[in-house]
Parts: structure tokens; sequence; C-alpha cells
């Protein structure tokens, strides 16, 4: 999309130089801006068509529109390159031309908006009974949720789990088990960064196999809306309406009946999956982009197993 700014358009009339006037043209924008990799984003553009301007400006915003703030500025004109390392989180660029000299400073507007997103990294303990993640640190205060997919006893009572563990107060954001087994989220709030911490996942009955994945979400501030869904057959789909801009939505799932890779449907990335030889799966996914506008309906789902029996949870993790 197009994205306007601060920039006025740069009319060069009057402007003068020591060979006479610059340009009696306006300033045209960049285009064709891309941002792709992680994570390091790669930005590429189509450079101003104006027959002179001093070089580019990269500016960078972590909401889709901004505000910006500028991290780079290109003095050459023939670069229309430019390689960010921004963290983890979502990342939405733009870039202007701008002209200095002869006493005028002059700014093209925005280019179109570009966005990239970075992974957040996984902590991940795979097993037979309770699990523990290794070591893991942060850079900063963050909000950390914990993904379990567990077996379950057969019959009642139905499986939960119980996370603890990096000096935090952890607190049960959504369960689902009413199929065998059960999908759970936790999360705790980390106010300060976080050093050689690891979390642990207990089940509440049994000695059974479970997956715990851990993501530490730094720059986001919370949990917010859940989805909870469950049946004994057909493709797993769970979904939630977001009540914030810029959220990220994970979800957790466990099929009981069969060690079977997920086919994940469109728009969508695994964070990690496992399958025990017992023949069960558990997996955590999450919508590649962040979801800008508040209250959007959000699925996450796969498309391939539809035979087995499996629970699914979902959660907004939100950025403001």
């Amino acid at each position: 999309m197009t994205v306007g700014g601060g920039s006025a358009l740069a009319m060069f009339s009057g402007v003068t130089s020591a060979s006479g006037p610059i340009a009696t043209e306006a300033l045209t924008a960049p285009t064709g801006l891309t941002a792709t990799g992680t994570p390091t984003i790669a930005l590429s553009w189509a450079a101003s068509t104006s027959p002179k301007f001093t070089g580019t400006r990269v500016f960078r915003a972590t909401t889709s529109g901004g505000p910006y703030a500028q991290v780079a500025q290109l003095a050459s004109v023939a670069t229309t390159t430019y390689s960010d390392t921004p963290g983890s989180g979502t990342f939405y660029y733009v870039v202007e031309a701008y002209y200095s000299g002869g006493g005028a400073n002059w700014t093209s507007p925005m280019s179109n908006q570009a966005s990239a997103q970075v992974p957040y990294p996984a902590h991940v303990a795979d097993g037979q009974g309770t699990q523990t993640t290794a070591p893991f640190s942060t850079a900063a205060a963050a909000e950390v949720v914990a993904f379990v997919g567990s077996d379950g006893p057969s019959p009642s009572p139905a499986q939960t789990v119980t996370v603890s563990g990096a000096g935090l107060a952890w607190s049960l954001v959504v369960r689902t088990n009413t199929q065998l087994g059960t999908a759970e989220v936790w999360a705790a709030h980390a106010a300060t960064a976080l050093t050689n911490v690891t979390v642990t996942s207990t089940q509440s009955s049994g000695n059974y196999y479970q997956s715990l994945t851990v993501v530490a979400f730094q720059g986001l501030v919370g949990t917010g809306a859940t989805g909870t869904a469950n049946a004994g057959s057909g493709a797993q789909s769970v979904s939630l309406t977001t009540t914030h801009p810029e959220s990220v939505v994970y979800g957790v799932g466990d099929d009981w009946d069969a060690a079977s890779n997920r086919t994940l449907g469109p728009g969508q990335t695994m964070v990690h999956q496992y399958e025990p030889p017992v023949g069960d799966t558990y997996w955590a996914q999450y919508r590649t982009a962040a979801v800008p506008v508040s209250g959007t309906n959000v699925t996450l789902n796969d498309t391939a197993p539809t035979t087995d029996r499996w629970n699914y949870s979902a959660v907004e993790i939100r950025a403001s």
C-alpha cells in the first residue's frame, strides 16, 4: 500500500547552484519497495526518477502506517538496497528520496510500505513425563508464552498440565482437552531481561509424552483473545477475533491418534512439531504476519490429516 508521510512535494523551481538552476520538477518518490529475509531483512526499491537527488532515507516502524523512525540515510543515489537486522517481530518500512545542496533541503513523498517478520526464537522440550527447556535468556522485558501439547489418560480424568519456572508467575490462558490429551497456552510477564532461565511443564496425570514450546515475545505486552476447538475427526481449525492492532496469533494442538505431519493452511508457519513413538502429534504454529486491525477474525488451520481426534487452542499476543 502507499503510505503518506510528513514529506511535502519538493519543487526545485528557483533553487540554484554554482552551475545554475537544479530542476523545475517535483522530487518523485522511490517505488517498488520490498522487504525479504530473516533475521536480516533485505530492502530493495527503484530509485526516484527525478534528474537530481542526493540520496535515500530508510524508515522503520513496528505498526503499519507508522509512526516511522529513520534507520539510515544513504548518500549514494545509486544505492537502492539496504540490510536491516531489527530483532524479532513484524517490521514496516518506507523510503524517501532527498536533495540537500545549494541551501535547499527537499524530500519526496514516501514510497509504498513493505513489511517483513523476524520469527521469535522458540525454546523446546519434548519427551515422556515432565519436560524442561534448556536455559535461555532475553535482551529485555518480554511476554513469555508456553505452548503445550500432551498425551493423556484413557478414560478420564482429562489430562492437564501446569507450567512453571523462570522465576515468573504463570497463568493458564486457554486449555482444550475435550478429546484425549490436551492443548494448552500459559503465559507470564517478565518485567526485566531474563538470564539463563528454564521453563517446565508438568502433567496432572501419568507419565505421558508431551511437547513444550516456549516463546519470549520481546516488545509485546500481553495476551488477548483466545480460541478453542476440538473434533473426533476432520481438518484442524481454530479461530479468534483480535482485540488490539498489530497482534500476533499462535496456536497449539494435539492429535491423539497418529504421528502425522500437519499440512498448514495459507499464511501460516510451523514453530515446532513433535511425533513421539506412541503415535501422537503435538505442534505449535502461528499466523506468519501480524494482524494490523483490531476486530479481525483470524483462523489457524491444518488441511491434513483429516481422520484423527484433535484438540486445538489459539491465543492473541498483543502489541499494545
